[in-house]
């Protein structure tokens, strides 16, 4: 097995100030990605329109899995000069508000091979994962740091979901709760697990053959809104009138939702990463970058993920290795610790999760 030497942060992007780094497409060059020079590193972001601006450029980076020819030309370009190329996506510690509300994206995560996300091919987070590097003690002992403050603060992607649970939720427990956890449909981190909206429907079926279980349905919050729609919702028809189903579409804070169930099942979803570090059991019926190391059940299996790997290690490597973060007031980088701790200081000074 490959041994590959673990460094803090990705390598495809420099640490170095440099004058420009060169994004695939203007839309990226917008308030919600205001940060993103900073979390590059880059005084300014181009898009290159000709070889002779590309040759400006320190790195290259594409945002989005979903091919287009600026994107080709992008990665043509870092081929050709020979320059950093690396993929990234939204953070796990995000924003207040949702992605869709042009809120500022306060972290990323990248990966100089392919998306984090993509178990089509390796990516650098699944190579790191799967060689034979131990990931010391150390290294574990401030991920499990970070871990228990974000758990214990309720510190999410995004964070101004109530931490109250909707009424069909605060009764007694009569039965064992399983969760599932819905996607927006055409999600790419749902064919990137080698997915689809197939893999909800049989999630519904595995969760209806346990006689003695409540089938809680976490809709996404996405899907509500207009123009988007639920992966997991034309498969809900079918058990509309099963008394055992619970259908949330109200905003809930995540770690409230894991408090009032006994285990998780997800697709894809990086719910299902945050449901590992509360302490829940977590099934996965894809292959997101967390599972297929032996702390998910995987209904769906991933031969060359053949490495185990404890929470912890699958934190430090994919939230505090290859993920950056910045404090939106100082626009500098900050750990993933203080990261949490300024979100966890926003949402109480916006007091945007009522509890009650």
């Amino acid at each position: 097995m490959t041994k590959i030497s673990v460094r803090r942060f990705c390598e495809s992007i420099p640490w170095r100030k440099y004058p420009y780094v060169a994004v695939s497409s203007g839309g990226w060059l917008n308030k919600t990605n205001q940060y993103l020079p900073e979390l590059l590193n880059a005084k300014k972001l181009i898009v290159p329109k000709n070889d002779k601006a590309a040759k400006k450029c320190a790195g290259f980076v594409q945002w989005g899995i979903l091919e287009s020819e600026s994107k080709r030309q992008l990665r043509e370009h870092a081929a050709k000069l020979k320059r950093p190329l690396a993929f990234i996506e939204d953070g796990f510690i995000r924003s207040l508000g949702l992605g869709l509300s042009q809120e500022p994206g306060r972290s990323i995560i990248l990966d100089d091979l392919t998306f984090y996300y993509d178990a089509t091919k390796p990516s650098r987070l699944e190579t790191i994962l799967n060689s034979s590097e131990k990931i010391g003690f150390w290294k574990r002992r401030q991920a499990l740091k970070a871990i228990t403050f974000i758990t214990k603060h309720k510190v999410s992607k995004y964070n101004n979901a109530p931490e109250k649970l909707p009424d069909s939720l605060t009764a007694e427990r009569r039965r064992r709760r399983i969760l599932l956890i819905d996607q927006r449909a055409g999600d790419a981190s749902i064919a990137g697990a080698l997915a689809s909206d197939e893999n909800f429907r049989f999630m519904l079926e595995r969760a209806f053959e346990d006689a003695d279980a409540e089938v809680i349905v976490k809709i996404h919050p996405d899907a509500l809104c207009p123009g988007k729609s639920s992966a997991i919702s034309p498969s809900l028809s079918a058990y509309e009138a099963n008394k055992r189903l619970t259908i949330v579409s109200d905003a809930v804070n995540p770690y409230s939702l894991f408090a009032a169930v006994d285990e998780v099942y997800v697709v894809a979803s990086g719910m299902g990463f945050e449901a590992l570090m509360a302490g829940k059991p977590v099934t996965c019926f894809g292959v997101p970058y967390y599972a297929g190391w032996g702390v998910t059940t995987d209904a769906v299996t991933i031969p060359r993920r053949t490495q185990r790997r404890t929470i912890e290690e699958i934190f430090f490597v994919a939230w505090m290795q290859m993920s950056r973060y910045v404090d939106p007031k100082s626009r500098r980088l900050v750990s993933v610790m203080r990261a949490a701790r300024i979100m966890a200081e926003d949402v109480a000074t916006a007091g945007s999760r009522p509890t009650s």
